[in-house]
């Protein structure tokens, strides 16, 4: 009777009575030269500028949602959901999205739970916590998600989001072929434009 008591308890703390969003926003990122420098430090400048001009062709929409939740039991417990819709023009294999979040906002990394994809990298970057997460491809024919919670309740410093979607090879992925120009990208070689 005791070991039923103990399950209710632990199922009643899992179920919620009351699910409240706060407050949300939409964040629709743009990548500076800072922001460039601090997501790739190790980068040479032309690995950069190529993931400048990637991510340009790439959309995404970033939702931020604060929620309250209560559950059966009584406890309840405040998070933001980070959701984000990502749209590309040609499906990208293996693509790695990297999120820079303030570690105001995240002081350890166990306040970071994956939901879709169920897992990810963290790492302490600087003043950041640096997510590193590996979607199944990203698909021109269907919305792409990556979706995880923070547990926090500061909602400002998630305006300070920094993010980069990198292709596996970015050398020649998403850059336009432009053969005659006098200007060769990571994607022509002698093969596909001789002259």
């Amino acid at each position: 009777n005791e070991n039923k008591r103990i399950s209710l308890l632990l199922v009643s703390s899992k179920i919620p009575k009351s699910l409240t969003l706060q407050d949300s926003y939409e964040i629709t990122p743009f990548l500076t030269t800072q922001d460039l420098n601090l997501l790739l430090p190790l980068q040479e400048e032309s690995f950069k500028e190529t993931a400048r001009s990637v991510n340009e062709k790439i959309t995404q929409k970033i939702d931020v949602y604060k929620v309250s939740v209560t559950y059966i039991s009584g406890q309840s417990e405040s998070f933001l959901l980070v959701k984000k819709s990502i749209d590309v023009p040609q499906t990208i294999q293996n693509p790695l999205i990297i999120d820079l979040l303030p570690f105001s906002l995240v002081s350890t990394p166990s306040a970071i739970k994956f939901i879709k994809p169920a897992t990810g990298e963290i790492t302490r970057f600087e003043s950041y916590q640096s997510i590193r997460i590996s979607p199944l491809p990203l698909e021109v024919s269907r919305t792409n998600e990556v979706v995880y919670t923070i547990s926090s309740s500061n909602i400002e410093d998630l305006k300070k989001l920094k993010t980069v979607i990198l292709p596996e090879d970015l050398n020649v992925a998403l850059v336009p072929l432009n053969c005659g120009d006098n200007i060769c990208n990571p994607g022509e070689d002698i093969n596909l434009c001789p002259e």
